[in-house]
């Protein structure tokens, strides 16, 4: 009996459709695998927040740490900044420190889990910048101190102006909580018109049309969604799963439309939003609507 050797041209393309339809039924399944892998650890991070804020709290007359996004002016006055500000450039004056981990650097194990693992390009110098704390100057720019952004929103001991309503919004200052406090302490970024992105959503968490914007020459460090009607209301396709740590030590998810509209406050009490709306504001955030129940 003569043995063959080889295979026919039939049977190789048989073997290679077979494998291509198996790769093609894999590679989708295996993307959900790892977005799901994310969100699991995007609800550990912030977990872990809580754990370690509530820790110093107890630690320290149960007072929250104080927020680095409160800024003194030169005139004495006051002004908020962006919630996901990690370190900060102006002045604390009363307050002590500018940099978050200059109150949690003896909590936190690993900085990283201060930092979405759906976000993408996250800053190259954050590990330098933790362990700088109120020293941390950028040595890729010219300025004296620099900030630095994380891709979570703090917002203990954080105010600001909530768009029509009288009263602004206020973060939890002790464990306990107060009259007019949320209990929301850390949430996913999702936002509108931040980063000098005209017409844009930010976030986090990636959704379909996602993009990656330029940002003063540098690559963001958040999905960017253009929005084609401006003005009109948070796009459909806007339903990614966002997450938001609260001070009973639970981690709950809630979508886009599921949401309140934030701005960043000019004064202390939070009257007065951010002004004027141009290419220095710093945008407006969607706080879930569990944080005023």
């Amino acid at each position: 009996m003569k043995c063959r050797n080889g295979h026919s041209l039939v049977e190789v393309l048989t073997v290679l459709s077979i494998t291509m339809l198996l790769i093609s039924i894999l590679v989708p399944a295996l993307a959900k695998v790892r977005a799901y892998a994310k969100g699991l650890i995007n609800i550990r991070n912030q977990r872990e927040i809580v754990t370690t804020v509530t820790l110093f709290a107890a630690e320290n007359d149960q007072q929250y740490p104080p927020s680095v996004a409160l800024c003194g002016r030169p005139d004495g006055s006051w002004r908020w900044q962006d919630p996901r500000k990690i370190c900060t450039t102006q002045p604390r004056l009363t307050m002590k420190h500018s940099s978050v981990a200059s109150y949690l650097d003896g909590y936190v194990h690993d900085p990283k889990r201060l930092y979405c693992p759906s976000a993408p390009y996250p800053n190259s110098n954050w590990q330098e910048a933790w362990e700088a704390g109120d020293l941390w100057d950028d040595p890729d720019t010219p300025r004296a101190t620099d900030p630095m952004f994380g891709s979570y929103c703090l917002y203990w001991n954080y105010i600001g102006h909530l768009e029509g309503s009288d009263a602004p919004f206020r973060g939890p200052t002790t464990l306990y909580g107060g009259p007019g406090q949320s209990d929301l302490l850390v949430s996913d970024y999702f936002g509108y018109d931040g980063e000098g992105n005209r017409t844009r959503y930010g976030s986090c968490e990636k959704a379909p049309r996602a993009e990656i914007v330029d940002v003063n020459g540098l690559q963001s460090s958040y999905w960017s969604y253009p929005d084609s009607a401006a003005g009109t209301g948070i796009p459909p396709e806007l339903n990614m799963r966002l997450h938001a740590g609260y001070t009973d030590g639970h981690v709950g998810s809630y979508r886009p439309h599921e949401t309140r509209v934030m701005e960043v406050s000019e004064s202390a009490d939070g009257s007065e939003p951010y002004f004027p709306f141009d290419l220095r504001h710093p945008g407006q955030f969607f706080l879930p609507e569990m944080a005023f129940r």
